[in-house]
């Protein structure tokens, strides 16, 4: 493991060279931490980064549980984790077209109003959206937020159930700039990076569920489920776990102690087996996996962390829009609020008091939810099978 040792220092001097750099700055501005820097300029007390790590790393158990049933589900006597790639059932063919696909999403979208639904269509008759892959292409997905003009979105769409998520994530985002510009001058346009993620995350949400509610058969089910299970799990702790990882390393060099790569790779490895568990097995190579992680070099400090926030801020919104009819109205006028109030009195507006933190309860509450279904129609399918074994 030369090699990866090698590439593991050049990375871990790069990364802490860019901290140092990020804490300096920090403190000419008179700010003890990096962490109070990054909660001040969102007008949130400095305890919130904490105990949103807290929250979702003592509830790890559920991010535990899926990797026990994947590993069963595959028949695995260890779980490793390249395992974790590896698909729970046959991957069914899937092929949707764009116009089926756009269908698709407004009927997912349904819920969100004729306005929010118009207004899908106009991107497309209008040239707003450039959907299909070509020659020299940027890969990925994305969408503007120029205050001029409108805002454009760019994906790749090839017809996978993936593809057909990003392009509804996408959507999310330029409807939610699309509102906002209506509402703000240019000053207050522009959403927040703490929210951003929440109207693309909430289309994507509804988007699954219908999706799932409209499979053909079991198979199809089982694998959109599995999908959106993973990406969740993804958002909400694998999130938390390089949020807690970063903070770590911060809190050692803020307090002006020397850190080597190796103990750099021992603290991610330590998070790995706490976030996962003993249902996965753990090598030495794992402890390098963190240099892959680009966020660490190319974000400022302090960014993943408001992916998971935006994951189970999303879900409580779904949940809240599914029960109540009323919620619509105040989560449309949440998406044309922009940056023209402070985020504690934004979300206020959809009855979100971020202080308490019972948004994460609801997140992590949706994917046990989640995976009471998956293991339900695992069990069905595997009823069939020895069935058919028997007939």
């Amino acid at each position: 493991m030369k090699q990866h040792d090698e590439i593991s220092e050049i990375v871990s001097e790069l990364y802490k060279n860019k901290l140092k750099i990020e804490i300096k700055l920090s403190r000419l501005k008179n700010y003890k931490s990096l962490i109070e820097e990054s909660m001040d300029e969102y007008e949130i007390e400095k305890t919130f980064f904490n105990m949103v790590i807290e929250e979702i790393s003592k509830k790890s158990e559920v991010k535990q549980k899926y990797n026990k049933l994947k590993k069963e589900a595959l028949s695995l006597n260890q779980f490793n984790n390249y395992d974790t790639l590896l698909s729970i059932c046959d991957i069914p063919k899937i092929n949707i077209e764009i116009e089926e696909g756009i269908k698709a999403i407004k009927k997912a979208l349904a819920i969100l109003g004729e306005t929010y639904t118009k207004l899908i269509d106009e991107m497309f008759e209008n040239g707003w959206a450039h959907a299909y892959p070509q020659e020299n292409k940027i890969g990925g997905s994305h969408s503007s937020i120029a205050y001029d003009g409108v805002p454009y979105i760019l994906v790749n769409y090839t017809g996978t159930i993936t593809s057909l998520r990003l392009l509804a994530h996408e959507i999310g985002h330029a409807v939610n700039t699309h509102y906002s510009k209506q509402e703000n001058g240019y000053l207050d346009f522009s959403v927040t990076y703490f929210l951003t993620e929440v109207a693309s995350k909430v289309n994507e949400i509804l988007l699954n569920k219908s999706l799932i509610e409209n499979a053909t058969n079991g198979e199809e089910k089982i694998y959109i489920l599995n999908d959106n299970i993973n990406a969740i799990i993804n958002s909400i702790f694998n999130q938390a776990m390089i949020s807690e990882f970063e903070n770590e390393i911060i809190k050692q060099i803020e307090n002006q102690q020397e850190i080597e790569s190796e103990e750099i790779n021992k603290i991610y490895l330590k998070l790995v087996e706490k976030y996962n568990g003993e249902q996965l097995t753990i090598n030495e190579k794992m402890k390098y996996e963190w240099i892959k992680i680009s966020h660490l070099i190319m974000q400022n400090s302090y960014y993943v962390y408001q992916y998971s926030v935006g994951a189970c801020l999303s879900i409580y919104i779904v949940k809240k829009l599914l029960k109540d009819k009323e919620f619509k109205e105040k989560y449309i006028k949440f998406l044309s609020l922009g940056n023209s109030k402070s985020i504690e009195e934004i979300l206020s507006t959809l009855d979100i008091d971020i202080a308490n933190y019972n948004f994460i309860d609801y997140g992590i509450e949706y994917v046990n939810e989640l995976l009471e279904e998956l293991q339900k129609l695992l069990k069905e399918k595997e009823q069939k099978r020895i069935k058919s074994l028997i007939i």
